[in-house]
């Protein structure tokens, strides 16, 4: 494998304690921290964007002061051609705007876990306990998944991300009456 050219930030000045970024060959990103530089994470530029667009300029954790902003970043940062990076991607491209047109989506915070859109009442990640469904949306089958996630309790699956999302709101809405 070639040599990687290994940056890191000018914010860094000449701290012996900072993270690295390279561009592989594959045009995967490489991820590193200058302590442990044998150890680097591989991701692609669009969820790397969105951790970016997540954290910046906010406390660590906060996701952002609205859903609706949230929304914004998410649809942009998983929209067609950007999204052709990823395979897991592409599917949430199709299943960003379905979703964001439903009321019940719209008024809750998106997050992308991997491959899953988890909606939340929460304002950060560290309060994300409500336990309300996920749509995992993979090689185009959406499957929507109980809480907690980990168990991966399937209750419903369709290639067609419309009905993953109108089954999906109908689960919140029961969990929000209930």
């Amino acid at each position: 494998m070639p040599e990687l050219h290994w940056q890191k930030s000018t914010y860094s000045q000449e701290a012996s304690s900072c993270v690295n970024i390279a561009t592989a060959p594959d045009g995967t990103i490489r991820l590193r921290e200058s302590d442990d530089p044998e150890v680097a994470l591989r991701t692609t530029r669009a969820p790397l964007k969105g951790l970016i667009a997540a954290t910046k300029g906010r406390p660590c954790g906060e996701v952002s002061r609205a859903p609706s902003v949230e929304w914004e970043v998410v649809l942009q940062e998983y929209s067609l051609p950007q999204a052709l990076e990823s395979r897991f991607a592409v599917s949430l491209a199709h299943l960003l705007p379905i979703a964001h047109r439903n009321p019940v989506f719209r008024s809750l915070y998106p997050v992308i876990s991997m491959w899953s859109l988890i909606v939340t009442d929460s304002a950060t990640v560290e309060g994300m306990v409500d336990g309300l469904p996920a749509i995992a949306a993979m090689d185009g089958v959406h499957t929507v998944l109980a809480w907690p996630y980990p168990q991966e309790t399937v209750l419903f699956q369709s290639t067609d991300p419309a009905e993953a999302v109108e089954f999906t709101a109908r689960l919140i809405e029961e969990q929000r009456a209930g």
